[in-house]
């Protein structure tokens, strides 16, 4: 019968009615267009992509779970909605591009001079707080180290840089990091007591004045919507298949994150199979609920709200997959909370095995890093899984449609249709 099964699945997928790359394309070049503005919390960019898969949830078929697809809560969140200007010396810079602001970071308008210091003070206690007190009313500017440093003394620079930008008594103005590393940015539940920039580093001499006009807005009870879909099989057991739709949103009135990879990718992959398991005539013998997400960038509180005020009871789970950065697939998949269920992994990696979707399905270890969290923590099995290979653009500016592969989607979809037909 088994052996029947899986036969049956191999020709579903082979017409068609698996997994729809096309279908698939689409959805990420629609959450990742500028109308959703990076689907956080500037111009309602969440807000309006929950309302979005909310109505693909319907046109797909899925129920209401408790009366509707919404599940509304509030967040506080430090956004950026309007100027976000920097110029160093004569140099305008280009926000995500040439700079980002730490996300905690307040309003600030104005010239302010800046007083540079090298990373190799941060080793000097009393050097370096003799360079905070001489910052009064400036900016500290931190210069990149020539050096290369041992990981305590890189565990004391990152210290320093803390001290710079959250302690209460630093006299400056704020801080201008300069750096070589990629320009990665996030979101902050608070705002802090001064601004920080991270800026790329150049060849020029160091500018003597900043001119910023950086615009922010602390929001304490912002709205934010997990979307539920909920399709009814042979019994009342549980596949739970999630993903996070939101992303970091706009950094300024101009600049926004797209998000493709994180989590566009993810949350097409969870509307492919909502659409493939809603067109079967018989499902397995179980149930499927489907959940995006929001809040997830900001420290899993979609997830963690939802599994606070379930929609159904978490005991009635069988299996969760969490779908996180599935954009790519070239080099396989990575599997957190695998050696936590070993005889699950077994399978997935016997599966692959078996038929060749995936390059490689590899093990890692439990890892609270995406929305399976808090379901793990209460006792739901779960795995997290998120694809490997591609370009590596990861919240910045460039993780857009047109960076993703889509190299092992079409494995990776029939993978996990294989894998839940035999849990």
């Amino acid at each position: 019968m088994q052996i029947l099964k899986t036969a049956l699945l191999v020709l579903l997928c082979h017409f068609g009615l698996a997994q729809n790359i096309d279908y698939a394309r689409n959805q990420i070049d629609t959450l990742c267009s500028p109308a959703m503005h990076g689907r956080g919390y500037v111009q309602d960019g969440m807000k309006i992509a929950a309302d979005y898969i909310a109505v693909e949830f319907e046109r797909l078929g899925l129920e209401k779970a408790a009366g509707n697809y919404l599940q509304e809560y509030t967040v506080p969140v430090n956004t950026f909605p309007g100027k976000m200007e920097v110029k160093l010396g004569k140099k305008e810079l280009n926000p995500g591009e040439d700079f980002i602001v730490k996300p905690g970071s307040p309003r600030i308008e104005g010239s302010f001079k800046i007083n540079y210091i090298d990373r190799d003070l941060f080793l000097d206690k009393e050097a370096f707080y003799k360079q905070i007190s001489a910052s009064k009313n400036k900016f500290i500017g931190v210069l990149p180290s020539k050096k290369e440093y041992g990981k305590e003394e890189k565990q004391e620079i990152e210290e320093g840089l803390d001290v710079l930008t959250y302690a209460a008594d630093n006299p400056a103005l704020g801080t201008l990091i300069f750096d070589d590393s990629k320009l990665t940015w996030h979101l902050s539940q608070k705002q802090f007591a001064r601004p920080t920039l991270i800026l790329k580093s150049g060849e020029d001499k160091p500018a003597k004045k900043v001119q910023l006009n950086i615009e922010t807005k602390l929001m304490e009870n912002y709205p934010v919507q997990n979307v539920i879909g909920y399709l009814q099989g042979t019994s009342d057991s549980v596949i739970l298949i999630s993903a996070h739709y939101d992303h970091l949103g706009r950094m300024g009135a101009e600049t926004y994150f797209p998000g493709a990879n994180d989590n566009a990718s993810g949350t097409a992959l969870m509307l492919d199979l909502a659409r493939h398991y809603a067109q079967l005539d018989t499902l397995p013998p179980y149930s499927f609920l489907f959940i995006a997400f929001g809040a997830e960038e900001l420290g899993l509180l979609g997830s963690e709200y939802y599994t606070k005020n379930p929609r159904m009871p978490l005991g009635k789970i069988k299996f969760q997959i969490n779908l996180d950065i599935c954009g790519t697939g070239d080099k396989g998949i990575q599997v957190v909370n695998g050696s936590v269920h070993q005889k699950r992994f077994d399978l997935l990696q016997e599966i692959n095995k078996r038929e060749a979707h995936m390059q490689q399905v590899k093990i890692r270890g439990e890892s609270c890093n995406s929305d399976h969290c808090w379901f793990h923590k209460n006792g739901v099995p779960a795995f997290f899984i998120y694809t490997l290979g591609g370009a590596g653009h990861y919240h910045d500016v460039h993780d857009i449609p047109e960076n993703l592969t889509l190299g092992g989607y079409e494995g990776f979809f029939r993978l996990l249709v294989g894998f839940v037909e035999e849990l």
